[in-house]
Formats: structure tokens, C-alpha cells, sequence
């Protein structure tokens, strides 16, 4: 069986005629009678009955005519499809340039590191620039490196915390600048299995203000989403008796019981890097609304290559 004989048997089946389907299929009528007299053979059937009115197909010509129909439309799309992919591999190939991305510590711990091996695979020729930066602080970069790189495109990769009025003033998008949500979640609570927090499944934000905080940044911590909210809900001199770089030792400081740690939801995903290390850990729901908003800012929303970044993030796909 070949795809031309079943393109035969859907002009037959059209036309109600060999001569006209000959035709139409710009071959010799004794061609098309042969071909479908070879399908015929093959299969064992008989497809048409020819009359003095025209040819009719066989019950089971019915079938192979709806089987011909369903096996070329798939065909054509595959086609379709597989063009598509050529001709979004050529659009990869081409893309080129630098991008510079100022991102919070957050996405180091979620899914940052999967977007960028994707876009890394995606467009080989892009030179890709990573840099940590404090959430609040990354409009002072992206306003220095507009201006120092000007032929590169800079974006920043943000949390914006919000409470029970929405995003906090302090950190409100400025003037010429757009926000493309990513994706949003709740901060958690993370204490050690042996606190008297461990089980309880919400806890009032008040009750916090009796722990220590061991938290996961060592400078700038007054910029932090996670300081904004404390003070928000009233914690207004956090005891933050540690302060460290490494994520495995705040880990172990929390799992001694030596105080209470902060998570945005997102990072404490299975298909997270440190999903593993975290189960070390007992999960607290906080009662008021304290959460992140994860997203995009920059001054060129419609940049092709900023977008192709963006469509290396899974979550962004699902939201836009």
C-alpha cells in the first residue's frame, strides 16, 4: 500500500468515475485501474463496482475510503508539523546576541537552573549572562547595564511579595518598565521536625515573633521580600540569629532546632534541585496572606529574545 493508491481511492470515491478521477489525477485511466487493481489484490477485497452510471465503492471500499481519508489528513499535518519544527530550528540557529539576567536568589532554588540548559540547548549561539541580585535592588542593574551594555538585552527575574492588599508598595513596578508574571505561591514556613511548630498545619504570623530566624541571604536583608512582609504583619525587629550563603547549612541550622527558615512554595516542588534536602524538614502553612508573585521586568517586553527565555520556563507557558 502506498499513499498515492490511497489518494486514487479518494478521487474515485469523488468522482464516482475512473475516467474523471484519471483526470483529475493527471495520470492514464489504464494507470489508475491497475493501481487500484494491485490495492485490491493486496487486501483481499474488492473496493469498486464499475456501471454504465459510474463506479461505487464496496462495503468494504466504504472502509478503505474513510481509512484513505484519516491516514492522508494525518499525513498532511504531520507534514505541517514537521515544517513547523524546521523552521523553528532555523529561527534558533539564527537567534544570536547577549542577554543579561539579574535574578533573585528564588529561582536559583526552583526552576532557573532547567530554563536556562533549555535555552542554553535552544539557541546556542545567544551568550547568556547570570547575576544574583536582591529583588529590590535589581532596577539599580538593569538601569546601570542599559547603559554600560547597550547593545545587550537586560532583563530582571523578581519576587514580588504581596499581602492582603496586594504587591507591597516598595516593591511596585517602576515607571517604563513591564512585569510578566511567571508564576505565584505562598511563602512556608520550614522548622525542624522536633519544634513544637512541626505540628501544627497553620500557624498566625504573630506567632512568629517568639522564634529566632535563620535566614538565607547575608547582605541586603532589609531589601528582601521576606523583611517587607515580617514587618507588614507587625514582626518589626526580626531575631534573625543566623545569617547564611550556604543553603545546606541553613538547612542544617533550621533541622537542629536553632530557629525557623522561609520558603517561597515554588522552591519546595518535587521536581526541584533541593526537594530532597528540604523533606529534612517540617512544612507550616502561615495563616495571613504572604506570598510572591515570580516574574519579568523589563524595559523591551517584546523582544524576541527575552520571550525566547521566558518559553523556557514551563509555568510561563501554562499562564500566557
Amino acid at each position: 500500500m502506498r499513499m498515492e493508491q490511497l489518494e486514487y481511492v479518494l478521487e474515485i470515491a469523488r468522482q464516482k468515475s475512473f475516467s474523471m478521477a484519471a483526470n483529475h489525477l493527471h495520470i492514464s485511466q489504464q494507470s489508475l485501474s491497475q493501481s487500484i487493481k494491485n490495492l485490491e489484490q493486496e487486501l483481499g477485497v474488492q473496493l469498486f463496482v464499475r456501471t454504465n452510471r459510474g463506479a461505487n465503492q464496496t462495503k468494504e471500499g466504504d472502509f478503505v475510503v474513510d481509512f484513505s481519508r484519516d491516514v492522508l489528513g494525518r499525513y498532511e499535518q504531520l507534514r505541517g508539523q514537521l515544517e513547523s519544527l524546521e523552521q523553528k530550528s532555523e529561527a534558533q540557529e539564527k537567534l544570536c546576541g547577549k542577554l543579561i539576567v539579574y535574578t533573585c536568589r528564588i529561582f536559583y532554588l526552583s526552576f532557573l537552573p532547567d530554563a536556562v540548559k533549555t535555552f542554553l540547548k535552544r539557541y546556542p549561539k545567544v551568550k547568556l549572562e547570570v547575576v544574583e541580585q536582591d529583588s529590590k535592588t535589581i532596577y539599580t542593574a538593569l538601569e546601570a547595564t542599559a547603559v554600560q551594555e547597550p547593545e545587550a538585552e537586560v532583563i530582571g527575574l523578581v519576587n514580588l511579595p504581596y499581602a492582603d492588599r496586594g504587591i507591597l508598595e516598595d516593591f511596585a513596578i517602576k515607571d517604563g518598565y513591564t512585569f510578566r508574571p511567571i508564576t505565584s505561591g505562598k511563602f512556608k514556613l520550614l522548622v525542624s521536625k522536633e519544634s513544637e511548630l512541626a505540628g501544627y498545619k497553620q500557624i498566625s504570623a504573630r506567632r512568629l515573633e517568639q522564634h529566632s530566624v535563620i535566614q538565607y541571604r547575608t547582605s541586603h536583608f532589609a531589601n528582601t521580600p521576606l523583611c517587607h512582609l515580617l514587618t507588614y504583619y507587625g514582626y518589626k525587629t526580626p531575631h534573625i540569629s543566623l545569617s547564611v550563603d550556604s543553603f545546606e547549612l541553613w538547612v542544617e541550622t533550621i533541622k537542629n532546632n536553632l530557629g525557623v527558615g522561609f520558603m517561597h512554595e515554588v522552591a519546595c516542588r518535587k521536581n526541584t534541585a533541593h526537594y530532597d534536602t528540604l523533606q529534612q524538614l517540617a512544612t507550616v502553612n502561615i495563616k495571613e496572606v504572604w506570598g510572591g508573585t515570580l516574574g519579568c521586568v523589563s524595559r523591551n517586553g517584546d523582544s524576541v529574545l527575552v520571550n525566547a527565555f521566558l518559553e523556557c520556563f514551563p509555568d510561563y507557558r501554562k499562564t500566557n
